[in-house]
């Protein structure tokens, strides 16, 4: 029963579930780990199989030796927290923020423990309030148009560099 209880929390929800050993060696995973190394890399990850095999990851050292070093910090003890960015077979990338932490057994650290929650939604729609606002400010100092902005208090909150010029040329 407990078993059960174990593997359906594991399996539920969308978030990307592993454990590594000292190895390197993929020692559990959830059915979304598994979908989205496929999704990557084309091939799903094996029970046992090393996490830098080019099978399992997309062949880049960099990206190699960042999740090396991830891994090694977990491993001395440390909670590590970051995102992760990868390009899926679409040509999209996917972000997750990732954390990995230490699985102790009598006081000794003996695998480390991953989980993956996508934030590229979160991410993409950052990236286009950012566009949005840029091109907003564009337009606000591009205009040929007085523009200003006050609060409720009828105090100027902004304005825009023809609105300047025109008070500088009025009040000197």
């Amino acid at each position: 029963e407990q078993a059960s209880k174990i593997k359906a929390i594991f399996e539920s929800g969308t978030h990307v579930m592993w454990t590594v050993n000292r190895n390197m060696e993929y020692t559990s995973f959830n059915q979304n780990f598994s979908d989205a190394v496929q999704e990557i890399s084309g091939k799903a990850p094996l029970i046992n199989e090393k996490v830098s095999q080019p099978e399992a990851t997309p062949p880049n050292d960099q990206l190699g030796k960042l999740w090396l070093e991830k891994y090694n910090a977990a491993f001395a003890g440390k909670a590590i927290e970051f995102v992760s960015d990868r390009v899926n077979r679409n040509g999209e990338t996917v972000y997750r923020q990732i954390y990995l932490h230490p699985i102790y057994h009598e006081d000794k650290i003996v695998e480390v423990s991953g989980m993956g929650i996508d934030i590229t939604d979160k991410i993409n729609s950052e990236e286009k309030i950012v566009n949005q606002a840029a091109k907003l400010g564009a337009i606000f100092e591009g205009s040929s148009h007085y523009i200003w902005t006050t609060d409720k208090s009828s105090r100027l909150t902004s304005f825009n560099k023809n609105f300047v010029d025109l008070i500088k040329k009025t009040y000197g």
